[in-house]
């Protein structure tokens, strides 16, 4: 169970760094929060969008993420990271696309 009240005050931090010290690291760090915060609460498809986003080529921010959502992450990215080593992977238009037309209830 996602705890609410936590991802609410990282996010007024990571809020804050954003406009103290705008770099690529905190804006990256904030789009997270944001998208873990909303994910957590609308996501209609196991993962979600929090899943789609970790299979990124790039994630700037993967020592801060990985830590907030454990294994599950380090296991998406390796996945992720294998497909495009060895086989062809889904351009982000259509991940975007296949994650919005997924109708799956998250258990």
């Amino acid at each position: 169970m996602p705890d609410l009240e936590s991802i609410a005050r990282e996010y007024l931090s990571h809020l804050r760094d954003c406009l103290e010290n705008p770099s690529a690291r905190t804006e990256a760090n904030y789009d997270w929060i944001m998208l873990e915060m909303y994910d957590q609460t609308v996501r209609n498809y196991s993962g979600g969008s929090m899943a789609d986003f970790l299979k990124a080529p790039e994630i700037v921010n993967e020592d801060y993420i990985v830590p907030r959502i454990g294994h599950v992450a380090r296991a998406l990215i390796a996945e992720s990271r294998a497909t495009r080593l060895h086989g062809s992977n889904p351009t982000l238009e259509e991940q975007t696309h296949r994650s919005q037309s997924r109708v799956v209830a998250d258990p």
